[in-house]
């Protein structure tokens, strides 16, 4: 005797699915469920099988039932990111399909450089959408000038480092052509002219002329790095 409970499917979930063994002069029937009933009602993925006797003979068929999830897409907010930092976008959708902005099919993205990345992924059970602005940027930029006039006239008078990366300046120097160590300030902050140098040392106006500077900085990535730089003094 032969029945066929049809092809493996796939379904959404929440939908239902009647499996039927019904064959006429079938004395017995036998689910994997349990059930001794000539049809069942499916809810959930799995696969099911059914044992059918009548007289002396038996037949038996089975079939692999799933439930799928409509397609989810979660990008996220958008986001600025540190130029050497990484991130991979990722979308589901069971037995789908993806395309990206740029036509890519993927379930998982790079992204390698500021803009916007769009998504749209499909399945039987749906279509969702998913769009994000990512921007690098350089977190450890900082700005520091080359020349500053310390002549009292409240306009550049003091040399110090200007950045919004930075958490603390551990130590910052500077010295004179010749290697000699003229001013050092430790844990100092950035953007305040009062852990900067007011072009003195020991409270003695030091003459005009290229000046070298290095910091160990502690930025806000948690990165500390030494920066240096030369900057001029004229009065």
């Amino acid at each position: 005797i032969l029945f066929d409970l049809g092809r493996d499917t796939n379904l959404c979930k929440g939908q239902i699915l009647t499996l039927d063994a019904s064959l006429r002069g079938a004395q017995t029937y036998e689910w994997s469920t349990g059930s001794r009933d000539s049809t069942i009602t499916v809810r959930q993925s799995g696969v099911y099988s059914a044992l059918l006797k009548r007289s002396n003979c038996t037949a038996t068929d089975t079939i692999k039932v799933r439930f799928l999830e409509p397609p989810t897409v979660a990008l996220g907010s958008d986001t600025t990111l540190c130029y050497y930092k990484k991130l991979v976008l990722t979308v589901s959708a069971e037995n789908g399909r993806y395309q990206w902005q740029d036509g890519s099919y993927l379930p998982k993205y790079p992204v390698l450089k500021t803009g916007f990345y769009s998504v749209t992924a499909i399945n039987q059970c749906g279509v969702a959408n998913g769009l994000i602005y990512v921007n690098f940027k350089d977190c450890h930029a900082l700005y520091a000038p080359n020349i500053f006039s310390p002549n009292g006239d409240v306009t550049n008078d003091v040399f110090f480092i200007y950045s919004e990366n930075i958490k603390k300046i551990n130590t910052f120097s500077i010295y004179n052509r010749w290697g000699g160590n003229v001013f050092t300030r430790v844990n100092a902050l950035p953007n305040n002219p009062l852990f900067g140098w007011n072009g003195e040392q020991n409270g003695k106006p030091l003459p005009a002329d290229v000046y070298t500077w290095y910091a160990e900085i502690e930025f806000t990535d948690g990165e500390t790095l030494i920066k240096k730089g030369d900057v001029m003094l004229i009065r």
